[in-house]
Parts: C-alpha cells; sequence; structure tokens
C-alpha cells in the first residue's frame, strides 16, 4: 500500500494528514496589493511592493538589479554583497 502525503500549496511541506496541510495553508499570508516599485530593466519591474492583509508592506528585488548593484553569488547558492 502506498504511503500518502498531503502537501501545503504554498511551501510544499509534507504532512501525513489533509487537515495538517490544510492548516499550513491558511497560516501564508497572501498579497492583497503588488505594485511596481522601479523599472531598472525593459518592460518588467525590477522591484515591486507587496502589500499583506494584515498592511505590512515587503520590497522584492529582481536578481538582476542584485547583481548589478555589486552582489556577489555564493557557492551555497546565497548572495553576499
Amino acid at each position: 500500500m502506498p504511503i500518502v502525503f498531503y502537501k501545503c500549496k504554498y511551501c510544499m511541506q509534507q504532512y501525513k494528514k489533509r487537515e495538517e496541510a490544510a492548516l499550513c495553508e491558511k497560516k501564508h499570508l497572501k498579497p492583497t496589493k503588488v505594485k511596481a516599485h522601479k523599472y531598472a530593466f525593459g518592460q518588467y519591474p525590477s522591484t515591486i511592493e507587496v502589500t499583506f492583509p494584515d498592511e505590512s508592506k515587503q520590497i522584492y528585488v529582481h536578481e538582476d538589479e542584485l547583481w548589478q548593484n555589486g552582489y556577489k553569488r555564493r557557492r551555497n547558492g546565497k548572495r553576499k554583497r
């Protein structure tokens, strides 16, 4: 008999029970607004500002802009300045 796992559709964490996966999915904040913050390359924004239901805001930067601003890739895949 195969072992069945249920996955959170946002973080891909696996659970043995469907209810646990559903609870994990409910914990993730879903964006309420996405706004282009900066255009540095072509027609797509290189930086966006995302607003969440709790009114918190996060700015996300495309990796090409980080590269242009002096960040280097480490051996483990992470970037450093």
